[in-house]
């Protein structure tokens, strides 16, 4: 990896990735630049600032010759980072500088004064007939005192390597809550169910997920189209109508990819395809039909995150009967025959419980 270098007012260097924004949905290396150039940060010797993106914010670090000064885990809008992370460093550099052993210089003490030398007295001429000699006074040499160079008496304080503080102690906010390892999201979408290849009608599906992890996930779904229906006529007098009404009950289990507000999942799904049909009019025995068959397939689904509880959510599920049956009205060449492919569109909104 490639640094550019930003000097800070003359300070040791604050560096930066030249194309560390890249990718990122906001130029938070830029912006944490600027706002410790804003706040005149100085730091005491070269490091190195990285961002890297994480699901509910940013992981800041803070390097210096090889090896890792500072961490934090931000969790505050792209937008913001950059300058909470600015406050952090400053903080941290305070810390550094409070942290710094003071030197005092040790106060030399006054060198003594030598006491003055004592004299000779000399001898004293008495002016007798006969001098007396009264002999001469050795004199008291008391010589100059040895001189005590006191010199400096110097204590050795112990080394204290200050170092840099392992723990600087921040106020931050308290972290969101961690997601729960299991919940049930509740799902409903408007959705078009087409029948290939003759027929689309509206349709509303319902599913209930759960969610195991981060990644895993199991869904209960059920999906019923509004009936269709067909005129019939018998020996051109009497008039009715052919209905058909289908509906889907299916169990499905899949995997999710999760990002910062989009969630993207597919699934294997496999249930029961229930096809109703009656005749009303002027037509004879009326009687109801109901044909059940098993039927396979696969979903995606893609989810928008609006608030924490509440996202929008798009799908498609694609379903292969296995088998197909016709419902006529007897005496008519009236028919409705189950397709052989069932694909439902939908459009929803999903609820974190």
């Amino acid at each position: 990896m490639l640094f550019v270098s930003v000097l800070l007012a003359a300070a040791p260097l604050v560096s930066v990735a030249p194309s560390a924004d890249e990718g990122l949905p906001c130029p938070v290396h830029q912006s944490f630049v600027a706002a410790l150039a804003a706040r005149n940060v100085v730091a005491p010797e070269a490091f190195t600032a990285v961002f890297e993106r994480r699901e509910r914010g940013w992981a800041f670090r803070l390097t210096r010759a090889q090896s890792t000064a500072l961490t934090r885990e931000l969790q505050v809008p792209c937008e913001e980072a950059g300058a909470v992370a600015a406050l952090v460093v400053e903080r941290y550099f305070a810390a550094l500088f409070l942290a710094a052993p003071k030197v005092v210089a040790p106060t030399r003490p006054p060198r003594p004064t030598p006491p003055a030398a004592i004299l000779p007295t000399p001898a004293v001429d008495a002016g007798a007939p006969e001098p007396i000699d009264a002999g001469v006074i050795e004199p008291l040499d008391a010589g100059v005192p040895e001189l005590v160079d006191a010199g400096l008496e110097v204590t050795p304080e112990p080394i204290v390597d200050a170092g840099v503080p392992d723990v600087v102690v921040l106020v931050e906010p308290p972290p969101l809550p961690r997601e729960p390892f299991l919940r049930v999201v509740p799902v409903v979408w408007l959705a078009a169910w087409w029948e290939v290849l003759p027929r689309v009608s509206p349709a509303v599906m319902v599913a209930a997920h759960l969610e195991l992890g981060r990644v895993w996930r199991t869904s209960l779904s059920i999906a019923s189209g509004l009936p269709l229906g067909q005129n019939v006529t018998v020996d051109e007098t009497r008039t009715g109508t052919l209905v058909a009404w289908s509906s889907l009950g299916a169990l499905s289990g899949g995997a999710c990819a999760r990002f910062e507000r989009t969630t993207l999942c597919g699934d294997a799904v496999i249930g029961l395809r229930l096809t109703s049909g009656q005749s009303t009019g002027q037509l004879y025995q009326r009687q109801p039909a109901l044909v059940v068959m098993p039927t396979a397939g696969l979903r995606g689904e893609l989810v928008f995150r609006l608030t924490p509880l509440l996202s929008l959510s798009t799908t498609l599920l694609a379903l292969v009967p296995w088998g197909r049956s016709t419902l006529q009205v007897e005496g008519t060449s009236s028919t409705y025959a189950t397709p052989p492919v069932d694909l439902l569109a939908g459009l929803g909104l999903s609820f974190s419980l």
